[in-house]
């Protein structure tokens, strides 16, 4: 049943889309651990926040 599993293209794209999920949202992880010293409002953090991911996606384009 394993080796099904691990065969079948539906769990291999359901992978491939969860690593590729981790590491756009990786940036926001790591602002999490080490969070900006600046006292900007919520829309400044959250437009910050859209580019980190964005530009992780457009990294993630090259591979």
């Amino acid at each position: 049943m394993k080796s099904l599993l691990m065969h079948s293209p539906v769990a291999i794209a359901f992978g491939w889309i969860g690593v590729y999920i981790f590491i756009t949202l990786l940036p926001l992880l790591i602002l999490l651990i080490y969070p900006p010293l600046s006292g900007r409002g919520f829309w400044i953090d959250f437009s910050v926040a859209l580019g980190f991911i964005a530009l992780a996606m457009m990294a993630l384009q090259f591979l």
